[in-house]
């Protein structure tokens, strides 16, 4: 939330000056003064901002102001702790607390941080970065007005998770006017109630553009899911594994029109793992990774699959970051049980440490050829 405000505020002048670093100064200001800026709050969090005891406009203008305090103040021997962002990056990526990394990397510790930034910002409170952008060409205004089912489909889209009842009647509203549009039928599927109406629409959405990946994954999706439960039913029933075969078809049926789909290449590489064949979902989970590779399950896949193979050290990084990143407790559970079995293989308890400085590892496991082709 703090780079994307620290973004937000960029401008470009009608001549190509680019302006960085405008933001709410005057509420920083207030919070740093204070002398109870919730710092520690902010760097103590770590799966996810618990709202209800966060005053939300306080935690993210501290996080705008500690990303251009990071990026625009000079560090006491010179130099700017711009400069040494990578390390900090690399710790935290690889499961260090904020309060760790920041002294590990940047000599700051937690209890000097709101002063630090108090020095900064009385100081410089109103430097900016300009540079020119080359060539630039003011572009021409356009203003569009969003016509009344588009209006409808954005807001459902974007209330769907938390709010699906009053999606759905968007989503209706949508289709209402556009019978059979496919982004509408999808989303009712999405926020459907029970699995024989989210089966209904998105077959409905597949039959009118049987190309489109999103239908393809959709159902991809709920047949899996539909395996999953004639597996617990029936475990090795004929009907469960053509279920498993039809999900796959429809993960590849979205990878042929968008390779790089990351939700069809995780997908099919899960089903792959499932099916014994961890060498067919390495290229899958890779491509997946490449497109997030922030996803601590996807890393948690591609950790497994890579350990399946035999290949213990290269596997570690990415379970390692399941291990220290993913919000549920019972996924960091899965990945340290898989940790721990990387480590009575290795001698010497290496696979805990493997890859905090095998960054090479790391990249090969994100770009294997199969992945590059």
């Amino acid at each position: 939330e703090g780079l994307a405000t620290y973004l937000a505020n960029m401008t470009i002048d009608r001549d190509g000056t680019i302006t960085l670093g405008r933001g709410p100064h005057a509420l920083l200001a207030f919070l740093l003064g204070s002398r109870q800026a919730p710092m520690a709050q902010l760097l103590e969090e770590r799966f996810r901002l618990d709202w209800q005891r966060a005053d939300l406009a306080n935690v993210y203008t501290l996080a705008w102001g500690l990303v251009r305090f990071l990026h625009h103040a000079e560090r006491p021997g010179g130099g700017r702790y711009a400069e040494h962002l990578g390390p900090l990056l690399a710790a935290i990526d690889a499961g260090a607390p904020s309060a760790v990394a920041l002294p590990a990397a940047l000599g700051i510790t937690p209890e000097a941080l709101p002063g630090l930034m108090r020095d900064h910002f009385d100081n410089r409170a109103t430097t900016v970065f300009r540079f020119p952008l080359g060539d630039y060409q003011p572009p021409a205004h356009k203003r569009e007005c969003l016509r009344r089912p588009e209006k409808a489909l954005v807001l459902a889209d974007a209330i769907a998770p938390h709010r699906p009842a009053a999606a759905r009647r968007l989503y209706d509203q949508v289709l209402a006017a556009t019978p059979g549009h496919v982004e509408a039928l999808l989303g009712r599927s999405r926020t459907a109630v029970d699995a024989a109406a989210a089966r209904r629409d998105a077959a409905a959405a597949h039959a009118s553009a049987p190309e489109a990946p999103a239908a393809n994954v959709q159902l991809a999706r709920l047949t899996l899911a539909e395996a999953t439960e004639c597996e617990a039913a029936e475990p090795g029933a004929a009907a469960c594994r053509r279920q498993r075969t039809a999900a796959a078809e429809h993960y590849r049926q979205a990878l042929a029109v968008a390779p790089d789909r990351a939700d069809a290449n995780y997908g099919l590489g899960v089903l792959e793992l499932l099916e014994r064949r961890p060498e067919a979902a390495l290229g899958h989970l890779a491509a997946a990774h490449q497109r997030a590779p922030w996803s601590p399950r996807i890393s948690y896949y591609l950790g497994e699959a890579l350990r399946q193979q035999g290949e213990l050290r290269r596997a570690a990084p990415f379970l390692r970051k399941t291990a220290a990143w993913h919000p549920d407790a019972a996924w960091r559970g899965r990945a340290n049980r898989a940790l721990d079995a990387i480590a009575a293989a290795v001698p010497d308890g290496q696979a805990r440490s493997a890859g905090n400085d095998a960054s090479d590892e790391e990249t090969g496991a994100t770009s294997p050829p199969a992945a590059r082709e």
